[in-house]
C-alpha cells in the first residue's frame, strides 16, 4: 500500500471543550482532500478507540461529521486486540491498516458488541472478515487537540 493523504492537526480550543470532535474532523477531511478521495470513496476505516468514554465520543462524533452524508465504511477499532499501546498506537493501527488492505480482511473489533449505541456506527463486528478495500483510513488523536489522520491505498 501508499500514503496518499495525510493531516496532522492541534486544536488549541480543544480542551476542555473537546468533546465536540470538530478539529478531529477537519484533519480528517483535510487527509481526504490530499488524497483526491470523498468520504465516500473510503473502504475502511481504523479508528483510535482510546476506551475511554469522553474519547470514543469525541471519535463517533467526528467520523459522523465527515461520514454521515455519505453513509460508513466499515469502521473498526484495534485497541480491543493490542490494548493500548501508549505512543506505538498510531504506528500499530496504521500497519494494522495497511495488512486489512493489502490481504482485503477487516479485522476483528471484539468490543463491538458491548458498545453504547452513541458508538454504534460503519458495520463494527467483533468478527473480522472478507472485504474489498481499496482505500482506508487511519485515525489518531488524543482528547487534548492533537489529530493525525492518514490515507492508504492498496498498490
Amino acid at each position: 500500500g501508499e500514503v496518499s493523504g495525510y493531516a496532522k492537526a492541534l486544536d488549541a480550543e480543544a480542551f476542555p471543550n473537546s468533546c465536540r470532535g470538530a478539529g478531529l474532523a477537519r484533519c480528517i477531511r483535510w487527509a481526504l482532500e490530499r488524497a483526491s478521495l470523498s468520504p465516500g470513496e473510503v473502504d475502511y476505516v481504523s479508528a483510535h478507540g482510546e476506551g475511554s468514554i469522553e474519547s470514543d465520543l469525541i471519535e463517533a462524533r467526528a467520523l459522523r461529521e465527515v461520514f454521515d452524508a455519505d453513509g460508513f465504511p466499515p469502521v473498526r477499532a484495534m485497541k480491543g486486540v493490542t490494548s493500548h499501546l501508549g505512543a506505538a498506537s498510531g504506528a500499530v493501527e496504521a500497519a494494522a491498516t495497511l495488512l486489512a488492505i493489502h490481504r482485503q480482511w477487516l479485522p476483528p473489533c471484539p468490543d463491538a458488541e458491548e458498545l453504547d449505541p452513541e458508538f454504534e456506527f460503519g458495520g463494527m463486528s467483533p468478527y473480522g472478515g472478507p472485504a474489498s478495500i481499496r482505500s482506508g483510513l487511519n485515525v489518531a488523536f488524543h482528547r487534548m487537540g492533537l489529530s493525525a489522520s492518514l490515507v492508504f491505498r492498496h498498490a
